[in-house]
């Protein structure tokens, strides 16, 4: 699913009196070419997604339809495990930062902790 067919169901949730907009979650996405290919986020914060051993950050881009989180290893972790990866993706449709910050951010979940 693309953020155009978020964007979509979006649309035909408003038109359908649907108050809540859409929200796709996908837990360990596609790496791809990474969280630089994105640009510069216009929110990053820390994260409500925990992971053992790893601290998290949100990075927002409201105006793509896009939240990806970011889990980088404490200074402990093994050499090889010391990479940080994307872990987390949100997609919803396109909207201004306070949107997102009273509509979907709210129904974005804090999820309990996970081993890596």
């Amino acid at each position: 699913m693309t953020p155009l067919h978020v964007a979509r169901a979006g649309t035909w949730a408003s038109w359908h009196g649907l108050d809540e907009p859409g929200l796709v979650v996908i837990d360990d996405p596609p790496q791809g070419d990474g969280i630089d290919a994105a640009g510069p986020a216009e929110l990053v914060q820390p994260a409500r997604h925990e992971i053992l051993g790893y601290e998290t950050t949100e990075h927002v881009w409201p105006g793509r339809g896009l939240v990806l989180v970011v889990a980088a290893p404490y200074e402990h972790t093994p050499a090889r495990d010391r990479a940080p990866r994307i872990v987390r993706a949100e997609l919803f449709a396109p909207c201004s930062l306070e949107q997102w910050r009273a509509t979907i951010a709210p129904r974005s979940a804090p999820v309990r902790p996970q081993r890596r």
